[in-house]
């Protein structure tokens, strides 16, 4: 979504409107840390999709305005208010959701799967970004930050359309959401614990039953 060139870059955007670019990047990383604080109070008290439709639309805005302040058509000013807002955005949503969210929609069993591919992709973006950006923004200049934005669309449509809410709700109710009212759940135990309970509860009423054990 174009946070980590920000966060590598950030000095690029503040050339030319802080004498010492460093400044801005400080304020950038102050930003990120207050911004996280109030992600923490948000997380609880509104949907998690409602917190991804307002970081991934925020976004899109912020991206705006950083490409008219590039292109000369609003103060460069305004670039430094539309990146602390575009690290703002990302806190509150896109930030922290994901990590969250394939707890809850996943069997136990399936979350460390679902977490492992889930981390993989993104530190391969991560680093594709990284390594990619500066001669993406050689190449095409005050656009660069476009093709940030059309994925954030996507991610906008993609939540708007078919992510279910996932707070407070069950497995099984978010799999229903997902594939219908009439899906069937089977959950199965696997056999050693099937049989080392089985064994267990056998004892525990062979040895209250040789005890004179009951309610009566």
């Amino acid at each position: 979504c174009g946070i980590n060139a920000v966060f590598y870059y950030s000095n690029l955007f503040f050339d030319g409107i802080i004498d010492n670019p460093l400044v801005g990047t400080t304020i950038v990383a102050f930003v990120n840390v207050l911004a996280t604080w109030v992600a923490q109070i948000l997380m609880d008290s509104c949907f998690r999709r409602t917190l991804l439709l307002w970081s991934t639309g925020g976004m899109v805005v912020c991206i705006g305005f950083i490409t008219l302040a590039l292109m000369g058509l609003v103060p460069k000013i305004v670039s430094l208010f539309a990146v602390m807002g575009f690290v703002s955005f990302f806190e509150i949503g896109l930030g922290p959701i994901p990590w969250l969210i394939v707890a809850e929609m996943f069997e136990s069993k399936y979350v460390a799967p679902a977490q492992s591919i889930a981390c993989q992709v993104n530190w391969v973006c991560n680093f594709i970004i990284g390594v990619a950006f500066p001669s993406l923004n050689a190449a095409l200049g005050v656009w660069t930050f476009i093709p940030f934005g059309v994925v954030l669309a996507g991610c906008f449509v993609f939540t708007m359309c078919y992510l279910p809410e996932t707070l407070n709700r069950t497995v099984d109710e978010i799999q229903q959401l997902i594939h219908g009212p009439d899906v069937q759940f089977t959950y199965e135990i696997d056999s050693d614990y099937r049989d080392s309970y089985r064994d267990t509860a056998d004892d525990a009423y062979s040895g209250g039953a040789g005890a004179g054990g009951g309610f009566g």
